[in-house]
């Protein structure tokens, strides 16, 4: 049995990503923006909306843009 040991790489570099990124979320649906369900972002949005609020929604919206 013949094996062709002729092996081709190809690497692509490229800058890696911000670890940790800060993104406004929104209650109300804007146009442009992306719906994300509230489910997604459990243990992360709790200190910033209030519950109430949050008991109401399915759904936050965000631009993906800092505050």
């Amino acid at each position: 049995m013949e094996y062709n040991n002729n092996l081709l790489i190809n690497i692509l570099t490229f800058n890696h990503p911000k670890v940790e990124q800060e993104f406004a979320f929104y209650t109300q649906k804007q146009e442009g923006f992306c719906p994300i369900h509230k489910g997604d972002l459990s243990g992360v949005i709790e200190d910033c909306i209030p519950e109430e609020e949050l008991n109401q929604i399915l759904w936050l919206y965000t631009d993906f843009l800092p505050p």
